[in-house]
């Protein structure tokens, strides 16, 4: 007897096929060496056929030049004939073109994805055999193959990322696939079945080849190497659990008939998975270990294939699984709830279908129908169940699904029963940020509004003052507010942090902050004046900073000339303001630092600047108004500051170079900010300006001027 159901496909798809069996004389007879074998013995037989024909393509351009023939919409598909066929998004990709490339987003362009990532058998290249195998290299959006990463392929619950299509990443819903919690990726459900036999043609085709699918721990949740029934051939039982599950309930397509003929033109092997589903389970389904019997299996190239499912003579409930939960949620007393609807769904039933719920909180469930024909349940049809709690707390049940001719489903049953209230939330503030946290939705699903309020009353009343929303977060979720950026004048002002949902809104307990000018003070040391900033006012930091000069004294705030340098990161770091260049005289400053509440400015400072002296036949350095000749320069925090070099008829160049304990620290460079190792004659007969960077790591380095005329040192001092 054939193991098949008995849907029929159109006459047009039976020419198709027909067609296809002319082309590449697909039949029975191609699998001939798997009859009457079992166990390890049928598993080294599809090693065999697996690769029987097989060439290996080149990575570029053998596997871009073969998606021509696997992987293109068929013309009849709207909108995207003849175009490449990627399973990760939506994205529409012309052959030959599109080819990635560099991505940032989704739809950039594709590339060539391992399905089972290269790294599971120590591929970096890829340059292996599998690594090269065009069975499992799809064609795949680049930012989402990006994503992907190397993570194995699961059933995801809380996404944390989702592609155009709906292929998600996230941790593994162990309820639905047991044996793993950790982060995988999910195609769509009519991809699922596509993947799960690639890579059980991956586990006969390379098994004990040299490159075991083990080498990562990501491979490891899926394979374990070891190709005896103990080992389950090769799969864990979370890889079981998962490709059987796949395979089962995503039939064969015609997308994965045409790839399979597709590669057999190419690469010229087969996948004898896609051709004969049922072989799957004589290694890891219902008939393990069994006989395999090609004689009695449906092939997807023999025109009674329907693109259904059926692997036995045997009445099965084939969905939902045993062990599986259908959690309806949370809802309130005596309000009802009604999960979304479940697949019901078996093979060769011969006797109606039931479902009957029993256990402690059996009362607070239902489920609708309660009955089904075993016709209906061949087909599939679905089922919901309705939870209808009458006190707070967790209820379990559990759902039988039993036919006197095949062997019962068991599904456990949960929902809880919730009080609602408003959300509750906290606050905090660490500057600039104002911040709340939503503890709690409250009992709720969702809220409608997160945000703060503020005021410069102390004690006001929840819901008044100026109101500040923030997007929504997710329960436990924090959002926030940049005080500086909402222009408010010095002062101390008040919040709250508040959450809506539909029980009302809930509130933090009031926090405060406090916004003033900057802080800081100056002085004048050796060609700089150097500012502090000791505060930034409780604001994020400064947005300017630097000197107002004259050379009268009595200098208004913001009056004479403005200098800038650059803004500070951080509270009590220093800025410098280089005056070497200032003609000789008596200045008067004030330093300053703004702000988003203001700018502050220090008291009046002077300086002097004078001719340096020094003879014009002799080298000399200048820093400010101070000759240095073998002197020291110290530094305060990450800093630059200038040299002026000047030495008269010179014969050849002037070398530079750093040494000493804390060389590293230090950098020269010119005034166009490139590093340098030199000063030509010319430049330091005129005079030249370098500029000595410091990053901050205390120690002391010494600076050599070397040249035919010259052998001078500065000590360089980091404090």
């Amino acid at each position: 007897m054939k193991l098949h159901t008995k849907f029929k496909r159109s006459t047009l798809t039976m020419l198709v096929l027909a067609f296809a069996l002319q082309l590449f004389a697909v039949d029975a007879t191609y699998y001939t060496s798997l009859d009457g074998k079992s166990g390890t013995t049928l598993f080294s037989a599809l090693k065999t056929v697996s690769g029987t024909g097989a060439t290996q393509l080149s990575y570029t351009p053998g596997i871009w030049n073969a998606y021509s023939a696997t992987d293109l919409y068929p013309a009849d598909s709207v909108g995207k004939a003849g175009k490449i066929w990627d399973m990760y998004s939506n994205c529409t990709w012309t052959y030959s073109t599109n080819q990635c490339g560099t991505y940032g987003v989704e739809c950039d362009c594709y590339n060539r994805e391992h399905s089972l990532p290269k790294s599971w058998f120590g591929d970096d290249g890829p340059t292996t055999p599998p690594g090269l195998d065009l069975m499992h290299l799809v064609p795949t959006d680049g930012y989402v193959n990006g994503r992907r990463s190397n993570y194995a392929f699961g059933e995801v619950t809380n996404p944390t990322y989702t592609s155009g299509n709906g292929s998600k990443l996230g941790p593994n819903d162990a309820t639905k696939v047991a044996g793993y919690t950790g982060t995988v990726f999910e195609p769509l459900d009519q991809y699922k079945g596509d993947f799960a036999r690639i890579y059980m043609y991956m586990v006969v085709r390379w098994a004990n080849n040299g490159y075991p699918l083990t080498v990562t721990s990501d491979g490891q949740t899926t394979f374990n190497n070891t190709f005896t029934s103990a080992g389950n051939y090769g799969l864990t039982t979370y890889g079981l659990n998962l490709l059987m599950k796949w395979h089962r309930q995503d039939p064969v397509s015609q997308k994965e008939i045409t790839r399979n003929n597709g590669v057999q033109t190419k690469q010229g092997n087969r996948n004898p998975f896609v051709d004969y589903p049922c072989l799957a389970e004589y290694l890891w389904g219902t008939e393990k270990d069994n006989v395999c019997d090609i004689d009695g299996m449906t092939g997807t190239f023999d025109v009674s294939y329907d693109f259904t499912y059926s692997c036995t003579t045997n009445p099965i409930i084939t969905a939902p699984t045993t062990s599986s939960t259908i959690n309806i949620g949370s809802t309130t007393a005596s309000t009802p709830k009604t999960s979304s609807a479940t697949t019901l769904k078996g093979a060769n039933l011969t006797a109606n279908v039931n479902l009957t719920i029993s256990g402690t909180d059996a009362a607070l469930f239902s489920v609708s129908p309660t009955s089904t024909t075993a016709e209906t349940g061949n087909t599939g049809t679905t089922f919901t169940v309705t939870y209808t709690p009458t006190t707070v707390g967790s209820h379990t049940a559990t759902l039988t699904i039993s036919s006197t001719d095949a062997t019962s489903v068991v599904v456990t049953l949960t929902g809880s029963c919730v009080v609602l209230n408003p959300p509750t939330v906290t606050a905090s503030y660490a500057m600039p940020n104002a911040s709340g946290t939503v503890t709690s939705f409250g009992g709720t699903a969702t809220i409608t509004e997160n945000g703060f309020y503020y005021s410069t009353t102390n004690g006001f009343a929840n819901g008044t003052g100026t109101k500040i929303t923030r997007p929504n977060v997710a329960e436990n979720g924090t959002f926030s507010t940049d005080v500086s950026a909402l222009s408010l004048a010095a002062g101390t002002y008040y919040f709250k942090a508040f959450a809506t949902n539909s029980q009302g809104t809930g509130y933090s307990t009031q926090q405060s902050f406090t916004l003033a000018k900057p802080s800081l003070t100056a002085s004048y040391s050796e060609g700089d004046v150097v500012g502090t900033v000791t505060s930034f006012g409780g604001t994020g930091g400064l947005t300017e900073n630097g000197i107002y000069y004259s050379t009268s004294s009595g200098l208004a705030d913001g009056a004479g000339t403005k200098l800038t340098s650059s803004v500070v990161m951080d509270e009590n770091d220093k800025f410098y303001v280089d005056v070497t260049s200032f003609e000789a005289g008596t200045y008067y400053y004030k330093a300053f630092a703004t702000n988003s509440v203001g700018t502050s400015y220090t008291t009046e400072g002077s300086f002097v600047i004078s001719a340096p002296m020094y003879s014009s036949s002799s080298p000399y350095v200048v820093m400010g108004a101070k000759v240095l000749n073998n002197g020291t320069v110290t530094y305060s925090g990450a800093t630059q500051r200038p040299l002026f070099v000047k030495i008269e008829n010179l014969a050849s160049d002037i070398t530079l170079s750093l040494s000493g304990a804390n060389a590293s620290a230090f950098t020269i460079k010119n005034s166009s900010n490139e590093t340098i190792t030199s000063i030509s004659k010319d430049a330091a007969s005129t005079g030249v300006s370098i500029v000595i960077v410091y990053s901050g790591t205390p120690g002391d380095a010494t600076l050599s001027l070397t040249g035919s005329e010259i052998n001078q040192t500065i000590t360089l001092r980091g404090i």
